[in-house]
């Protein structure tokens, strides 16, 4: 079979192969351009109402990242506001705020946030432990310079222990580019086992059952099917790497990785979800039943390939069963590190070895259950078709 008469043949899968990662990339990119979470409603229940209490209030009142919505002087009225989703925080400045400080007993503002979205509550309390801390050096400073102090001498005593961060390979912590490398993977992995690899295993095996041929023939026909998928393997790859360099044009997504370590990475995965999914196809006969286990399934296999919950915090010996299950894993976090750090081969190569490994394993165990099972419904078949045949000559 010529390259041409397979392009013809599988030009559904083709095509979806080719968009959906370029469209998918473009989508998530365009929806989570934004890098900041901004104008999170937020509240201020101001028990104390002195100049202190107000030059507070004005500080977050300026910062971009919250909307101070709602106003109050009930820290109960606040937490019924949290409550009923009319904010998703609040700041209490409690009565007597103002003379506690001056008379240095160190009193407490107290943060209210509304956890239940862990993304704005964890961008609600950095914004917020930002406006304090920064509110909280300068008053120190202020009480330095009140007690005769010079300034500069205050300013060296209020920095005898300092630090800086510098945030490394994606400085804005996006979503954006915590999110682009994973779906292409995902993406191509969905398109590639529900609209080509399983539909075609699932058709041949129900013809192979069907024909009296011999071994060889039935070798020369799996030969065809390796070609197919092989080709299509090379299409994979080729498009979700367009995906990629769409999104690096349009939304400045970096690509430091060179093209040959991230299709190194591609294949080594696309040969294993191969390898799996003879195994599969072994088990299902019915398409749609393999496609309402495949969604139930799916998201588990998403959420434990290091992307939610690093490898180290799992319980022991949990990365190694996933592993063995499920090749996601060998590929959601190195081609994001690929990308973003444009690591050398010496990073990859542990996840691309240990995807060699996994075909290794699976590929010998799916081919024979796979060439088993046809030739289990061919015996089937033979024994059906001879009862019936028994049956014929008996009611003649």
């Amino acid at each position: 079979m010529r390259v041409l008469d397979i392009l013809r043949l599988d030009k559904k899968a083709i095509i979806a192969l080719t968009l959906v990662p370029i469209i998918a990339g473009l989508a998530i990119c365009f929806i989570f351009s934004k890098i900041y979470i901004e104008k999170i409603p937020f509240g201020i229940a101001d028990m104390d109402n002195s100049s202190l209490s107000r030059a507070i209030v004005e500080q977050f009142n300026n910062h971009p990242g919250l909307n101070i919505s709602y106003y109050t002087d009930s820290q109960a009225d606040l937490e019924e506001a949290i409550k009923n989703k009319k904010i998703l925080g609040g700041l209490i400045i409690p009565e007597n705020y103002n003379k506690n400080v001056i008379q240095l007993k160190a009193p407490k503002t107290l943060l209210l946030i509304d956890g239940t979205n862990m993304v704005i509550g964890n961008s609600t309390q950095g914004y917020c432990s930002s406006i304090l801390s920064t509110f909280n050096t300068q008053f120190q400073l202020n009480i330095l310079e009140g007690k005769n102090m010079l300034p500069y001498t205050a300013k060296q005593v209020m920095a005898t222990f300092t630090f800086s961060e510098r945030v490394l390979y994606d400085p804005t912590l996006s979503y954006m580019r915590n999110l682009i490398y994973t779906v292409i993977g995902f993406v191509v992995q969905m398109i590639y086992m529900t609209f080509f690899l399983v539909p075609i295993l699932i058709e041949e095996k129900l013809i192979s059952s069907k024909l009296t041929i011999s071994k060889k023939e039935q070798r020369a026909r799996l030969y065809v099917l390796f070609k197919r998928i092989s080709v299509i393997i090379v299409i994979a790859c080729s498009a979700s790497f367009m995906g990629l360099c769409f999104a690096g044009k349009f939304f400045g997504i970096p690509l430091r990785g060179s093209i040959l370590e991230y299709f190194a990475l591609m294949v080594v995965f696309l040969i294993d979800l191969t390898a799996i999914g003879f195994v599969i196809s072994a088990f299902f006969d019915d398409l749609v039943y393999f496609i309402e286990v495949y969604a139930i399934i799916n998201l588990m296999f998403i959420l434990t390939s290091g992307i939610a919950l690093p490898e180290y915090m799992m319980p022991k010996y949990f990365a190694t069963i996933i592993k063995s299950i499920w090749p996601f894993i060998y590929v959601a976090i190195p081609l994001k590190a690929l990308n973003l750090k444009g690591i050398g081969w010496h990073a990859i190569l542990p996840s691309i070895n240990g995807g060699i490994v996994y075909a290794l394993f699976w590929l010998p165990i799916g081919l024979k259950l796979y060439t088993s099972k046809i030739t289990s419904i061919k015996n089937t078949l033979s024994s059906k078709n001879t009862k019936k045949a028994i049956e014929e000559n008996y009611e003649l």
